[in-house]
């Protein structure tokens, strides 16, 4: 169990505590937010955000489903579960999300937009190769962010305007282990844009020399990103098998202060790492 100070109340599923800089959340799925089929598939996931963007799947054979990891998630609480199949992936998708004040829009996109990202996962063990379990696309453009892993490491990429940046990490996932995973895309004091990604509270280390813990990219803008999907990418192979527990965007980057706030929320929640 977690104890910290943010939540007395370590028994309950739905924290008695909210995430950190509410109103620039764009994004956030909680599978205690969430519309479930008879078959035990799920069929929506609502978005808490108030933007409206949530994420279904209307086909009921490509739905995850909705399942329990042993006892890893607070005593068997049930998560939305991605896995693959032979005819077909588990998707949740929204071709019509409204992420404007993360990115801008198509016309008039922000120049190099920070933006913070969070998540509660578990990888499953037939895991394999390279795996998205979030991604974001424009519609219109070849722009597009996504998360996942890579073998044993997380691995990032984001592809604007000016750049295409790709990367992947050191072994840091352990299968059927609920873990947090917060990635921040933010300037530096020159006004260059920085990855920074941590799992467990732990700083990743990417695989190119010479950087530590952060990736120096310059993305430019990320033109008119309007879908949204959990367990792939929107454009483009690597479908996931694992398990979500929550996850919540947000425009612009958190202090650390905040980056320990959200961390505390989600490990409290979660009962995780």
């Amino acid at each position: 169990m977690n104890i910290n100070t943010l939540n007395s109340n370590n028994n309950v599923s739905d924290s008695v505590v909210l995430p950190p800089r509410m109103k620039n959340i764009n994004m956030w799925f909680d599978v205690n937010w969430i519309d479930v089929t008879g078959l035990g598939n799920v069929k929506e996931l609502y978005d808490r955000s108030g933007k409206g963007n949530n994420v279904s799947n209307d086909i009921s054979s490509e739905r995850p489903r909705h399942a329990a990891l042993s006892s890893e998630f607070r005593g068997g609480t049930k998560v939305a579960y991605f896995y693959e199949q032979v005819l077909s992936d588990q998707t949740l998708e929204n071709d019509s999300a409204t992420l404007t004040s993360v990115f801008g829009t198509a016309l008039s996109p922000l120049v190099d937009p920070e933006f913070e990202f969070a998540a509660v996962i578990a990888e499953h063990p037939d895991s394999t190769s390279a795996e998205m379990f979030f991604g974001i696309n424009s519609s219109t453009y070849d722009d597009q962010v996504w998360f996942g892993r890579h073998n044993t490491g997380a691995s990032f990429r984001v592809r604007g305007s000016v750049d295409n940046t790709f990367d992947t990490s050191d072994g840091v996932f352990t299968d059927n282990a609920p873990s947090t995973y917060v990635f921040s895309c933010q300037q530096d004091g020159e006004g260059e844009m920085n990855a920074y990604a941590w799992i467990q509270g732990n700083s990743l280390d990417w695989d190119d020399e010479g950087i530590s813990s952060n990736y120096p990219m310059d993305p430019g803008t990320l033109r008119g990103m309007d879908e949204i999907i959990l367990g792939g990418m929107v454009l483009g192979t690597g479908s996931w098998h694992g398990y979500v527990a929550e996850m919540i965007l947000w425009s612009g980057k958190h202090s650390a202060a905040e980056r320990t706030q959200t961390l505390n929320y989600l490990r409290d929640k979660w009962d995780c790492s």
